[in-house]
């Protein structure tokens, strides 16, 4: 059956959740042990994991989950083109010149100057067009995407296509497809063979997550036992270790507090039509008060049909004018002369990288993308994972009920109990273009203008 045109599926310039795949070429373990040089390159998964954080500080998209494979990776992502349009011009510059950064010591890195800014600045047709793009399910796996390739092409003295297409992706509709998808990631790598267990599953999730609520719970611990007014009031137990490691996570939060965005605010005609009072939040107020009064709108210049075309062409340009920048960053101070185009003696200045990179942080916004506490997250995760381990034990398991607890849980989050095994599972084999309950396939077919829509009878029977 031919596939869906990525334009039917990704509704630019909307706020939506999606699930979305790439695999490698040229050899089938690209990524990891290759047989026939007997060489592992298990190692470049780092350099995508450490990628995709690196872009999350950029775009304005919430990362919701990922996976890295031997050959392959998931991603979920939510595209937040509300906190784009929240962005001054100079921000918006910035954080493009920001999306193409170098590999350099074990660290993705880019530092523009301030003339590179200004000359985006001083075309401001473009700006428009670039805050799109930050907010772009295309643009961001081509930037998440494209170094990579090149640099394990430069590594191998090759050149040709890295991965096999640009990306497969479907839309998620509501909170039980968001959870299903998320715990199909989750065990990816057990269903795999790569390891036995989620906490192992490395540049995964659910290993980060696990690590920042594993270090949630003992920073409460450490300020629990300061709080303790013991005869021995003069001992203080250090921290500094404990709260170096609870930096802010890149991941959107899994919690039921904090600001919820459930994916049925993305069926809004206009993105300018979503309340600023529900979407904008820490993150969306790095804005300075002079900057805020600079703020536009998303315009939307280029038609959905054409997106492929425009950008091929707004890549060409952009390659083009970061080819030289595609290096070590610059350690000089601002009183070192440098070259450029305005001529030989002109300082090279990076006031306003530092100023904005003061105000960047690791993901785009503290919105929720799952809303139910993180404890009963990991213990859907972790049942789920043991009736996959069980079943990979013994040949032809029986079906059976899943626990009382579990089945409690998806119920609350519109699960059927019954399929939710066989869904987690097969996924990827069941749900194709859009994935969730029938209420909300019913506004995907109207958009679509059809009837009918693969994988629609396994929507019906797993989400209620």
């Amino acid at each position: 059956m031919p596939g869906c045109a990525r334009q039917d599926i990704v509704r630019e310039g909307e706020i939506a959740v999606y699930h979305t795949w790439s695999r490698c070429v040229q050899r089938a373990f690209l990524c990891g042990y290759d047989e026939a040089t007997r060489t592992d390159f298990d190692y470049r998964r780092e350099w995508i994991k450490k990628l995709l954080e690196y872009q999350a500080s950029i775009f304005a998209c919430d990362i919701g989950n990922y996976s890295i494979l031997s050959n392959h990776q998931h991603l979920i992502i939510r595209t937040r083109p509300d906190i784009a349009a929240t962005w001054s011009d100079e921000e918006v510059a910035w954080r493009w010149k920001m999306a193409w950064p170098a590999w350099t010591d074990g660290q993705w890195v880019r530092q523009p100057t301030d003339e590179e800014i200004e000359e985006l600045l001083a075309e401001p047709h473009r700006i428009p067009i670039l805050r799109k793009n930050l907010a772009s399910l295309s643009w961001f796996h081509a930037r998440w995407k494209e170094p990579i390739a090149k640099l394990a092409n430069s590594e191998m003295n090759t050149s040709g296509h890295f991965y096999e297409a640009r990306f497969g992706s479907r839309e998620l509709c509501d909170e039980g497809s968001i959870l299903c998808c998320s715990i199909y990631l989750d065990l990816n790598q057990i269903k795999a063979g790569m390891t036995t267990s989620l906490a192992e599953s490395d540049c995964s999730a659910i290993q980060d997550r696990l690590k920042a609520w594993r270090q949630g719970e003992a920073n409460k611990s450490v300020k629990k036992f300061h709080k303790r007014k013991d005869a021995e009031g003069d001992y203080e137990l250090e921290t500094s270790h404990v709260e170096q490691l609870l930096a802010d996570c890149f991941l959107s939060p899994i919690d039921e507090r904090g600001p919820l965005m459930s994916p049925a605010e993305s069926h809004t005609s206009e993105t300018s039509a979503v309340s600023t009072a529900d979407t904008t939040d820490s993150a969306s107020l790095r804005c300075s008060d002079e900057a805020s009064e600079r703020i536009t709108a998303v315009e939307t210049e280029t038609e959905s049909g054409a997106d492929d075309v425009g950008d091929r062409e707004e890549a060409a340009t952009c390659t083009a004018e970061n080819t030289a920048d595609r290096r070590s960053p610059d350690t000089r101070s601002d009183v070192e002369v440098g070259t450029g185009k305005a001529g030989i003696g002109r300082r090279v200045s990076r006031k306003i990288h530092r100023r904005w990179q003061q105000r960047r942080r690791r993901r785009a916004s503290d919105n929720v993308i799952l809303s139910l506490p993180f404890p009963q997250y990991l213990q859907i995760a972790e049942c789920t994972a043991a009736q996959l381990v069980a079943d990979t034990l013994v040949a032809d398991a029986p079906e059976h009920a899943p626990p009382s607890e579990l089945e409690l849980l998806l119920r609350q989050d519109d699960v059927a109990p019954a399929n939710w095994r066989a869904a987690a599972n097969n996924f990827a084999a069941w749900f194709h273009q859009a994935v969730g309950s029938n209420s909300n396939l019913k506004g995907i077919l109207e958009r679509l203008n059809r009837k009918w829509l693969q994988g629609i009878r396994h929507c019906r029977d797993v989400f209620t």
